[in-house]
């Protein structure tokens, strides 16, 4: 756990530990969120610990009115590719770099086109997991080597959230 509050992601969006929780799997639930008011309310990660304080899982949630901002995505899609490039182990990484990088493009698959061209850039630039990212989509799920990588669209006490959530396999 020392090892990725040292990291990039935790460093840059000077994520600070808000909760300390065990939950019904006995697994220690670590919840953050990012030290500045801005982002406050519409960001938290949360990082599980199994056996040996070992990461099992890390969680992103995204409020979807971050998301969909047009004056604050930048930061969402931003947080969100970091994520995406720091939670899986490094032999997962590069597997999802295409998501990554639409992600970090942060446009919609219809800016700036005429219908005709939307089709055919909605086909080439939007697979399923940014399809879910962009809300569109209820649930994205990919399995790697060492991971699995899911977006899902949920709700939590009435409010639209996005979690990006990173499962350490066995």
């Amino acid at each position: 756990m020392t090892v990725a509050l040292k990291t990039d992601f935790f460093e840059f969006f000077n994520l600070t530990e808000e909760a300390r929780k065990k939950d019904s799997e006995n697994q220690t639930v670590i919840s953050f969120k990012p030290s500045g008011m801005d982002f406050r309310d519409l960001v938290t990660v949360r990082v599980f610990l199994g056996k040996g304080e070992k990461i099992v899982r890390m969680e992103l949630l995204l409020a979807r009115s971050f998301i969909d901002d047009p004056g604050k995505s930048i930061f969402a899609s931003d947080i969100a590719k970091s994520f995406l490039s720091d939670a899986p182990p490094v032999a997962d990484q590069g597997t999802i770099k295409d998501l990554v990088d639409v992600i970090s493009s942060n446009t919609r698959p219809t800016d700036k086109l005429n219908p005709a061209e939307k089709s055919k850039e909605d086909s080439v630039r939007s697979p399923t997991g940014y399809l879910t990212y962009l809300g569109k989509a209820p649930d994205f799920t990919k399995q790697l080597l060492s991971s699995t990588v899911q977006l899902t669209n949920i709700r939590i006490n009435g409010k639209d959230w996005l979690r990006i959530d990173v499962s350490i396999k066995p």
